[in-house]
């Protein structure tokens, strides 16, 4: 009988037990946040050609089974089926990311150019712009004495030439003799060793791909040699909620965030908005992150229409909000499907966490880390 009582005390002591850890886990890493993102740092730094190759891996497998199952089914012997399907893969990848930088960088510097071109029409429609506001701000401040100076077009424009006037060669010699020649030198080095993580991990993405079910093998024979049957259904288990959550998530956001471009390319084109392309690739890339994402794109895209159309920041605005609109209630849950696990309150609660912790790359994991953790919870 006493034996029979003393097994549920033991377990509360245990449940507390792992709960005091946790705790005290939590509260350590707090404390210590930015040691621990200092050493995290220095690993991804060290593994960051396997991350690239397995995240490269990950993303491209699904279209490598589409032509080794689907194209190339019926290609003997089997090792030239997936040579094929390796080659068509990433011929696949290649031209997607030409294609991207041709239709972008070609936009680019049009868009540059034409406001180099235009400076001064942007500038006196700003100014303008800006006085109408102030006009109205003192209308509703004359009770007050209150009034706020207007902005000289003349005067902003000539300070603007008089500093690009001064830019001469001892100027930039000036600039030039502060910059710490040490910090430029780490910087290239750090570039040079991000392409070179970069080609590796390609590389090791290619090898993975290529021998994915002799590694998948090795992996089972290592789980059932150090853990038993109950603990590798666990592991399976975490598994599947993880690849449900992340590669789901992501493969159904990377496609939303392409439609929302489209729709927005589209939406603004007809309405005659200059530098459609652009502005649609950065709302696009932003709408990445959930819920505030669009928000942000927002501001760039709006700052370059203030100054090119200035008159057409509302109605941008509005085309925006409708098309996010029709992309939550019919696009994403078409794509995504409303089984994220977490409610809008948790996503903001995942992206300022996550983003307070790791920067931008925690805002975009931050969901799917917040939903696989409700699936295994749940």
């Amino acid at each position: 009988m006493d034996q029979t009582n003393q097994k549920p005390k033991n377990r509360i002591w245990l449940i507390c037990g792992a709960v005091y850890a946790v705790v005290l886990l939590f509260m350590l890493f707090i404390a210590n946040l930015d040691a621990f993102n200092g050493w995290l740092g220095k690993i991804m730094t060290v593994l960051r050609p396997v991350l690239i190759g397995l995240v490269l891996a990950y993303f491209c497998n699904p279209v490598f089974r589409l032509f080794e199952r689907k194209l190339f089914f019926k290609v003997r012997p089997n090792r030239l089926r997936r040579v094929l399907s390796l080659i068509f893969t990433y011929l696949v990848v290649l031209l997607i990311i030409v294609f991207f930088l041709l239709l972008l960088i070609p936009q680019l510097i049009s868009s540059i150019m034409s406001f180099v071109e235009n400076y001064d029409f942007y500038m006196s429609t700003v100014i303008d712009q800006i006085n109408d506001m102030i006009v109205e701000i003192n209308q509703s401040l004359a009770s007050k004495g209150t009034v706020i100076p207007y902005l000289d077009a003349k005067e902003i424009k000539g300070a603007i030439a008089d500093f690009l006037a001064s830019i001469d060669s001892d100027f930039i010699v000036d600039i030039l003799q502060k910059i710490d020649i040490s910090y430029v030198g780490g910087l290239i080095s750090d570039i040079f060793s991000i392409i070179l993580d970069i080609i590796f991990g390609f590389f090791i993405s290619l090898y993975l791909l290529n021998t994915k079910e002799k590694r998948y093998a090795q992996v089972m024979r290592a789980r059932k040699a150090l853990f038993s049957d109950a603990v590798n259904e666990r592991i399976t288990r975490v598994c599947t909620i993880s690849n449900r959550s992340f590669g789901g998530f992501f493969r159904g956001k990377l496609l939303d965030s392409f439609i929302i471009g489209i729709l927005i390319y589209i939406a603004i084109s007809l309405y005659g908005i200059e530098y459609p392309l652009l502005i649609a690739t950065i709302i696009a890339i932003t709408d990445i992150i959930p819920i505030i994402g669009p928000i942000i794109g927002v501001f760039p895209s709006g700052f370059i229409i203030l100054l090119s159309q200035p008159e057409k920041l509302i109605p941008f605005i509005i085309i925006v909000i409708l098309v996010q609109q029709l992309d939550a209630n019919i696009v994403s849950p078409k794509i995504l499907g409303e089984n994220t696990g977490v409610s809008s309150l948790c996503v903001i609660i995942a992206i300022c966490t996550m983003g307070t912790l790791w920067g931008f790359a925690g805002m975009i994991i931050g969901v799917p880390i917040f939903s696989m953790l409700v699936s295994i919870i749940t």
